[in-house]
Formats: structure tokens, sequence, C-alpha cells
């Protein structure tokens, strides 16, 4: 009976990590003809943008990152301990993503979106 059990429960198993396969797109597979975009070409200007930019970046992030802190010990003494994952989502909504500007987040035909 047991192993009738321990069966089923593996083909149930294999059933069900299947089935979500069936929903998935395929993306489609790049040939050599397709070429790659192009990336933007970097000029002084825009490595000098993200310099003078970060000054202000940088730390407005460490301090997003700080409060993010807080407000993870707040849900977490104000809910008991059981609102964790709010209480994840304050810490990782502001210490996660990108913590520097470079030159190649300013080049591009978009620099006028930037501004």
């Amino acid at each position: 009976m047991k192993k009738l059990v321990a069966l089923l429960m593996a083909a149930s198993m294999l059933m069900l990590s299947v089935i979500p396969c069936w929903a998935e797109e395929v993306a489609p597979i790049a040939t050599a003809t397709q070429a790659a975009p192009a990336k933007p070409e970097v000029t002084g200007g825009d490595i000098a943008a993200a310099a003078i930019t970060d000054v202000v970046y940088v730390p407005g992030r460490v301090g997003i990152c700080i409060l993010g802190g807080v407000g993870w010990a707040l849900s977490m003494i104000l809910s008991g301990g059981t609102a964790y994952k709010t209480a994840r989502d304050f810490a990782r909504s502001g210490c996660t993503g990108k913590w520097y500007l470079t030159g190649e987040d300013f080049a591009g035909p978009n620099k006028e979106d930037i501004l």
C-alpha cells in the first residue's frame, strides 16, 4: 500500500510540473542573419552626467535602503512577527536594484527622456 501511495504521489508531482510548461511561450531562436541590437555609443558627456548624478543618486539610494530597513523593523514589531512577507518587501524595495549610474544609462536615442 505504501508503494502505491508513493507511486501516485510521484506521478501527480510529475504531472503537475509539466502543466505549467504547456502555457509558456517559446521565444524565437535568434539566427545568424538577425543582428543583435546595436549598443548606443557612450560619449564623454554621458560619463560626466553619470558621475555628477551619482553624487546625489548613491547617497539617496543609501537613505532609501535605510528607510526600508526601518520599515522592515516597524512592520515586524507592530505585527508581532506575523507580517514577515510585508516586512521583507519593505527591505527589498529600498535595497535592491541599481545602486549607481553609468554612462550607458545616459547614452542612446532617448536622452531627452532622462531629463
